[in-house]
């Protein structure tokens, strides 16, 4: 009798997993949602990266394989992408996965659709951001010339080919979806990032100064320097929580305004930590313009935190907290006066903080890592697996 064969993943990271430990973000299961994978193999884009034994929570109770197989930020490797894709197929069919993910529809997303192809298997792209160029440059004006020339890249060598070729797309919001507008229905599906259920659940600080946490990387479309703006004036207190391109200017705008006793900045804090900033704090703000949902602002969420956030350019609310957050303009006084409001009326803070948990309930990380694991079943419903895990 043939053995049952055991379920493979191969994945396609982003960054190299370094990266994602320099940065705190190492999250359990984040490649084996509901241990479903007994094995999981990662390629990721550099010649050296860590042992699979510093990040083996990622991939739960698999087997985990880290594989480093270069960076494609690279002119020659660009105009050899066909020798490239050849290259990574061979490699992947080494490895025998039964089937593959990538998490952007750029060099990776080629490569997973390349490898699905040529194995077989299903492939399932998914998207956390919005790759709109012209959205791109309504937000970041003339400091992303650079990243839209590279984009031009995408467009012409990966994109298509990867939404076109997967078998499943996943949106991390709705958002990320308009930008591939001839996608199959069928083959698309919305999964928000997962962010789990605080072991302690709260309504935020009582204790004073009022202060407020934003989290998140410091660059155009995400710029704090507005939340800085918006204490001058005022006794609170604000954390941030990241860096980026303009942490240097918010932190000068601090001492010019004289706020360095009230605005703290701490590079980048662990995920299993992260909880307790928020708990410490009376509200959320945050100045991201791009619509959909981001994941500190859900973190936020699940700790029943009132959100203060920016009004995106191209929705009317953010997406899953609608209108139970104080939307306002992306200015000192739209942020000033809605940190007033908060601060002044601590049982309409309390209100906004259970509607924004009441919010986050139907799309919290548990329910999001079985549906994920659930989209994996039925793209390999035909095969035969010995599973470790049953739903």
């Amino acid at each position: 009798m043939e053995p049952k064969r055991m379920p493979h993943l191969l994945v396609f990271a982003n960054d190299p997993l370094k990266a994602y430990v320099e940065k705190g973000e190492i999250k359990e299961r984040y490649y084996n949602p509901e241990n479903f994978f007994d094995r999981v193999t990662i390629f990721t884009p550099c010649d050296e990266d860590v042992v699979p034994e510093e990040v083996q929570e990622i991939a739960g109770k698999a087997l985990l394989e880290v594989v480093p197989v270069g960076s494609m930020k690279k002119i020659e490797k660009i105009l050899s992408l066909k020798k490239e894709i050849a290259r990574i197929v061979n490699l992947a069919r080494s490895f025998g996965p039964h089937m593959v993910r990538a998490f952007n529809p750029r060099f990776e997303g080629r490569f997973a659709v390349e490898v699905g192809k040529a194995l077989g298997i299903p492939s399932v792209l998914s998207l956390h951001a919005d790759f709109s160029r012209k959205r791109l440059w309504r937000v970041e004006g003339l400091s992303c010339v650079k990243s839209l020339a590279y984009s031009t890249v995408f467009k012409f060598c990966t994109e298509r080919q990867s939404y076109s070729g997967a078998d499943a797309i996943i949106g991390a919001y709705n958002f990320t979806l308009r930008y591939f507008q001839n996608v199959p229905v069928h083959k698309t599906k919305i999964i928000y990032n997962k962010v789990y259920s605080p072991p302690e659940n709260g309504n935020g600080s009582t204790r004073e100064p009022f202060s407020l946490i934003s989290v998140g990387r410091h660059i155009p479309g995400k710029d704090p320097r507005n939340l800085i703006k918006a204490l001058s004036g005022t006794p609170y207190h604000l954390v941030l929580i990241g860096q980026g391109p303009l942490t240097e200017s918010a932190q000068n705008l601090v001492k010019k305004l004289k706020l360095s006793t009230q605005v703290h900045f701490i590079s980048s804090v662990p995920n299993k930590d992260i909880y307790r900033w928020y708990r410490e704090a009376h509200a959320f703000a945050m100045a991201m313009l791009y619509g959909g949902i981001s994941i500190p602002m859900l973190e936020a969420m699940a700790c029943k935190l009132p959100l203060v956030l920016a009004r995106p350019f191209w929705e009317p609310f953010p997406e899953v907290i609608e209108n139970d957050a104080l939307v306002v303009p992306d200015s000192p006084e739209g942020f000033r006066q809605a940190f007033r409001e908060l601060e002044q009326n601590p049982s309409f803070r309390a209100e906004l903080g259970q509607k924004s948990w009441e919010r986050y309930w139907p799309v919290r990380g548990e329910l999001m890592e079985l549906q994920e694991a659930e989209l994996y079943k039925t793209l390999l419903q035909k095969e035969t697996f010995e599973c470790s895990t049953t739903f």
